[in-house]
């Protein structure tokens, strides 16, 4: 009846519906996209959207989202690490140790096929003491703001 698809920003979903699919079940969904905020394009940015979404590049199926979202969890957890290893010493083995950890953990996250809640600070006891923990509840910080838009990323070397 309907495909959902998903821009690579995650900012535009695109609904491509099956031949025959009836008139009142899209203005149900319409209507029920809208009521969570959702709102729909017109004019120039709805015919700038259509034809990105025609061009087949950049736009994903349920399934592609999260391997999107697994992506983003690499790059969260690359980030944190290095936050942490620019304030303390952390050996190597150790650090390569921890951002699986934490990529692993967000990719459960991210994809909701988290069992309950996993907390980053929880992961990192097994690599980090206590000094290092402080550390990383302000990378964590840094990166919610990053992420929420109040902060530039950090420029990454």
């Amino acid at each position: 009846m309907l495909e959902a698809w998903l821009n690579r920003a995650g900012t535009i979903i695109s609904l491509v519906w099956k031949p025959d699919s009836d008139a009142e079940t899209r203005r149900n969904v319409t209507a029920e996209l809208k009521e969570d905020h959702a709102t729909e394009l017109e004019g120039k940015s709805r015919d700038n959207a259509v034809k990105d979404f025609l061009s087949g590049k950049g736009w994903y199926r349920g399934a592609d989202v999260d391997r999107l979202s697994e992506e983003e969890a690499d790059i969260i957890a690359a980030r944190l690490v290095r936050l942490v290893q620019a304030k303390t010493a952390l050996p190597k083995d150790k650090a390569e140790e921890l951002q699986h950890a934490f990529s692993d953990t967000l990719r459960k996250d991210l994809t909701g096929k988290s069992v309950g809640p996993n907390r980053l600070e929880d992961v990192a006891r097994e690599y980090l003491d206590q000094e290092q923990i402080k550390i990383l509840k302000q990378a964590i910080k840094d990166e919610v703001a990053i992420e929420n838009g109040e902060r530039p990323v950090p420029k990454e070397g």
